[in-house]
């Protein structure tokens, strides 16, 4: 996205405008995946979960899965999972299990830039067992709490995430660590902080509630697209699979006197830099003229940019 300018008379500018425009284009990614934990488990059948980014290109995704050391793959149908830079929650039912058996899948995803595959999930139908400290009865497994597909632990408290993506919570609640909060459903991941916990819904929301001393219940506004969750002492983190960033639009005027007008355009909220260099021969010394300014849904206009007795070139890039 570079623009000239140079010192000449009105009429040779006007036969050139407009000097610059480029249409937004979507920047194309491999896909991402990421396995979650497997859901509507019984002796013989269990949902598969995952979740997929389709990095703005058409993206297919299938899940992988086999016995534990039985060393036989097994795939199920692909099935589409858009073409867009959002998380898309996909599943898959299978059948046929042997009761007693431990089983592992994987989430595979593919466009045309790559072929990606989640961390493999393990799952079986079985009692949850715990041992250890148990001064606040965090290891006290409430009775008949089953269908558990994944657990976590806090310091003082324990949690469990059933089939039927709903959460049991048990140990200390000094702080209402414990205290599922009403209506809580889809979660297809948790995890346990000092006094407090979280989970992830399948839409890629994020709970938490109990201790708030440091602000580490207070999900930030906005905050989705999150793949996986994790609790530490006093804070908590979230992984989200991030869309790249649309290529702004840039449309390039001259004033009267050779001054620049540059028009601009780029994703909402994506900070981006205006550069000025005075010739592109290597090594190209790029100038910050303005650093971190939003993009926007309207146009931001830059006016009075160049010198009309010298070359100017310009150039607008997002900020890491």
């Amino acid at each position: 996205m570079y623009s000239k300018t140079k010192s000449r008379s009105r009429s040779q500018w006007l036969c050139i405008l407009p000097l610059l425009a480029l249409l937004p284009v979507a920047e194309a990614a491999a896909p991402a995946a990421a396995t979650l934990a497997a859901t509507q488990i019984t002796a013989t059948s269990a949902q598969l979960n995952g979740m997929v980014t389709a990095g703005n290109l058409p993206t297919t995704c299938w899940f992988e899965w086999a016995a534990v050391g039985g060393g036989v793959t097994n795939a199920t149908a692909p099935q589409a999972a858009g073409s867009g830079s959002s998380v898309v929650y996909v599943t898959n039912a299978i059948s046929g299990l042997t009761a007693g058996d431990q089983y592992e899948c994987r989430l595979v995803a593919s466009n045309s830039l790559g072929v990606v595959q989640g961390a493999a999930q393990r799952w079986g139908v079985g009692l949850t067992t715990a041992w250890g400290s148990n001064g606040s009865g965090q290891t006290t497994v409430p009775a008949g709490l089953g269908n558990v597909v994944a657990i976590a632990g806090g310091v003082f408290h324990s949690l469990a995430l059933r089939a039927d993506g709903s959460v049991a919570a048990w140990g200390n609640n000094a702080s209402g660590q414990t205290t599922v909060p009403a209506g809580l459903s889809n979660v297809v991941a948790i995890a346990g902080g000092w006094n407090y916990s979280l989970a992830l819904r399948a839409d890629g929301s994020v709970a938490a509630w109990g201790d708030n001393y440091y602000g580490q219940t207070n999900v930030p506004a906005g905050l989705s697209n999150v793949v996986a969750i994790a609790g530490g002492g006093y804070h908590s983190l979230a992984l989200r699979a991030v869309a790249p960033a649309v290529a702004p639009v840039v449309t390039g005027q001259l004033l009267n006197g050779g001054n620049m007008r540059l028009s601009f355009v780029g994703s909402n909220g994506i900070p981006y830099a205006l550069d000025r260099s005075y010739n592109l021969s290597p090594p190209v010394n790029w100038v910050p003229q303005m650093t971190n300014f939003a993009g926007v849904n309207g146009v931001l206009v830059f006016t009075n940019l160049a010198n009309p007795t010298t070359n100017n070139f310009w150039r607008i890039r997002s900020v890491p």
